[in-house]
């Protein structure tokens, strides 16, 4: 069997183009244009005509689409994850730790450290937040206080005058 092909199911039956649609994906992947009368695939922005069924078919097919698929709902479930994060007692968490590990001039990649994993796991039984996440946290952080230091400098200025 070729690699680059993947089985799907035959749109022999299926004649409405919005059962195409949903059929292989729904409108979150597929999308048709009416007047042009062409299905587009929003993930790969491959574009296909109406009536040439076999070409959507041999595009559905491919590792590419199926792969570009997988990573599109893969991205879903971070963007959930990272709202779940802000909204959660973890995002405090994540907080108080990088601020520590700032404090105490400890790069933040090794919050990832094995030993460091391995320590929090058994004796805080909780997962450190990963690097990318703690750097996140830091410019958050640095961006509110360059912010109150700009207001503080801006107010200190308009009281005085330089001759």
């Amino acid at each position: 069997m070729n690699k680059r092909f993947i089985k799907t199911p035959k749109l022999k039956e299926v004649t409405n183009p919005s059962e195409v649609i949903k059929k292989f994906g729904g409108p979150e992947v597929w999308d048709l244009n009416h007047e042009k009368k062409v299905y587009f695939c929003k993930i790969c922005t491959f574009t296909c005509e109406q009536g040439r069924r076999f070409l959507l078919r041999q595009h559905v097919d491919l590792v590419k689409h199926e792969k570009s698929l997988q990573l599109h709902g893969e991205g879903k479930k971070r963007k959930q994850q990272m709202l779940n994060m802000v909204e959660s007692p973890r995002s405090q968490f994540a907080e108080d730790i990088t601020k520590a590990f700032v404090s105490a001039n400890i790069p933040l990649h090794k919050s990832e450290h094995p030993a460091v994993v391995e320590l929090f796991k058994k004796y805080a039984k909780v997962s450190v937040p990963g690097n990318r996440t703690l750097t996140r946290v830091m410019e958050n952080e640095s961006t509110a206080i360059l912010a109150k230091i700009k207001s503080a400098i801006g107010r200190s200025h308009c009281g005085r005058r330089d001759d």
